[in-house]
């Protein structure tokens, strides 16, 4: 067993040349520019007017509560 496990792990060893290693950078990148605020575009009131329709009334029309258990 002891002779296997020294195979095993004599195949996976980290590469530690200097040519295999990351490069250090010398300064940090600049930061992404900045995002231009987006413009929202301001619409008038529809030429026609609005839709309103004889019953919108009764539909947010509020019912009174019944009374609950006592």
């Amino acid at each position: 067993m002891g002779v296997e496990e020294t195979a095993a792990e004599e195949d996976c060893v980290t590469p530690k040349r200097g040519d295999c290693r990351i490069p250090e950078n010398s300064c940090c990148p600049p930061p992404p520019p900045r995002k231009k605020p987006v413009q929202a575009i301001k619409q008038g009131p529809p030429k026609n007017g609005y839709f309103r329709p004889d019953d919108l009334d009764a539909l947010f029309s509020v019912k009174p509560r019944k009374e609950g258990f006592l």
